[in-house]
């Protein structure tokens, strides 16, 4: 006999936890995980313990990405007062022309990353 023909219908329906579609996978109904324990001892555990591991690198990847935006701001505010400092500097040393390139150039790059990131869906 085939798994398929030991698979209940109707009613094995999986049911969403409460952690929503972004959370916890979706899991089985009581009477078809008792029935897929029936065909195959430890299948139940065996599920649980993946839900967890999903879980926990879920867990880790939105950590990871926090880390990563926050580097992103911080890297580039420390570029946005660089260019701000050198433009300063140029304005204060007869470079009118440089330090308005480099402020219309910056400007430009800084919207450009600011649409293409809206655009990406972020």
């Amino acid at each position: 006999m085939s798994m398929q023909d030991e698979t209940p219908t109707g009613s094995a329906a999986p049911v969403e936890s409460a952690g929503g579609p972004a959370g916890w996978r979706q899991l089985p109904v009581v009477e078809q995980a008792e029935r897929w324990e029936q065909i195959i001892p430890g299948s139940a555990e065996r599920m649980l313990a993946q839900v967890e591991r999903e879980f926990d690198h879920r867990r880790r990847v939105e950590v990871l990405s926090l880390v990563f935006y926050a580097v992103s701001v911080t890297v580039g505010a420390f570029i946005g007062v660089g260019c701000l400092w050198l433009a300063k500097y140029f304005l204060d040393h007869g470079q009118a022309a440089a330090g308005a390139g480099l402020l219309g150039s910056g400007s430009v790059v800084a919207t450009g990353l600011a649409v293409v990131r809206r655009s990406a869906g972020r």
